[in-house]
């Protein structure tokens, strides 16, 4: 398999690009100095010159790959912006996010459709990221909407009056693979906490209407 990583120079990349070696896979990485090039080269990753900010770079080298690691880390006043800038890209490359990924047409339903899903969107996460930097050190907050929604909803609204794939768990695992156990849980979750504490005020909340498009 070919695997793009970004972070392959640092602690935790360092390991990876090794373990991905070790088990055959090809890698390419990012590298965003002559640095950070020689060390992806020794571990026997064929660097990729660009960093985070590089969207059309991270863009082109996931089209190529069969899968993706992001363990790069941006720092500056605009961490936030640049991470998620940077795993659209990612995504895009690939081909998509979970919903193109995993809930194409026939969208599938994973037993009854009564657990829930926490959402949030995308810009609303960004917000909170930006807003964490200034919490308190060890600060754990939940990010979602405040919306738990209804799987069958989430599906029909999918589906968009097209074909649904009623899957019991085991036939979703066989279909999706190991994921299929997370869809399948029902998440309940509140923003109550970054609410008070970092005053985070999502303004996205109406998730149907979204995937409905």
């Amino acid at each position: 398999m070919k695997v793009f990583l970004t972070g392959g120079s640092g602690y935790v990349g360092r390991p990876t690009v090794r373990a991905l070696r070790r088990h055959g896979h090809e890698v390419g990485a990012l590298a965003r100095s002559d640095a950070s090039a020689r060390v992806l080269t020794s571990l026997g990753a064929s660097p990729v010159r660009g960093d985070l900010t590089a969207t059309d770079v991270l863009r082109e080298a996931a089209a190529a790959a069969d899968g993706v690691i992001h363990l790069g880390q941006h720092y500056g006043d605009d961490t936030a912006e640049v991470d998620l800038a940077a795993a659209e890209a990612l995504q895009s490359g690939l081909g998509g996010g979970l919903i193109e990924a995993f809930f194409g047409a026939p969208v599938p339903l994973i037993g009854n459709g009564a657990n829930r899903w926490a959402l949030v969107h995308a810009a609303d996460l960004a917000e909170l990221y930006v807003l964490a930097l200034h919490a308190p050190p060890k600060s754990v907050y939940a990010g979602v909407s405040g919306q738990n929604v209804r799987l069958a909803d989430i599906v029909s609204a999918l589906a968009a009056g097209g074909p649904i794939a009623h899957l019991t768990l085991a036939e979703a695992v066989a279909r999706m693979g190991p994921i299929a156990e997370a869809f399948a849980l029902d998440q309940r979750l509140t923003p109550a906490r970054a609410r008070r504490e970092l005053g985070w005020e999502p303004r996205h909340l109406d998730a149907l209407a979204e995937l409905r498009g």
